[in-house]
């Protein structure tokens, strides 16, 4: 859900840019982000969410690196100023220029990206301690079979 919403902002953030004089490219390189990272994030929460419910080895394992990679990306895209992204490094360049709605809007992409990082390293670690022991209480109060 975070990317979805951080591409989102980034669109709008580009395009402002984009009306101010900056590169047109800038869009562009959104759009790539969102056909690269969309589907990766997705991905991996399918790999999560099999590593869970299924309790695969092996899905698990494909988690970890896949989040892993993922956070370490979240991370370097909260700073950095190249292709589409807006990090701090770009933020500070917006207000420097005097383009105050980018730099706050990249103000939240960054932010987002964080918590992004914060949220994928809590969910690597509960995915790691989980044992799938709720899945043997039956607490719905359904009928066992």
């Amino acid at each position: 859900v975070f990317t979805i919403v951080i591409e989102i902002l980034n669109l709008i953030n580009n395009i402002a840019q984009v009306a101010v004089g900056y590169a047109g490219l800038r869009i562009f390189y959104t759009f790539l982000n969102c056909i690269i990272f969309l589907p990766t994030s997705l991905y991996c929460f399918y790999k999560g969410y099999r590593a869970v419910v299924l309790q695969q080895s092996g899905d698990r394992k494909m988690y970890f690196v896949l989040q892993t990679i993922l956070c370490i990306l979240y991370f370097v895209f909260s700073i950095i100023e190249n292709g589409g992204f807006n990090g701090w490094i770009r933020v500070g360049i917006l207000f420097g220029d005097g383009h105050a709605f980018q730099g706050v809007v990249g103000i939240f992409e960054s932010i987002l990206y964080l918590v992004s990082v914060i949220f994928g390293v809590i969910m690597i670690f509960k995915v790691k301690d989980y044992d799938g022991q709720h899945l043997n209480n039956n607490n719905t109060g359904a009928a066992r079979v």
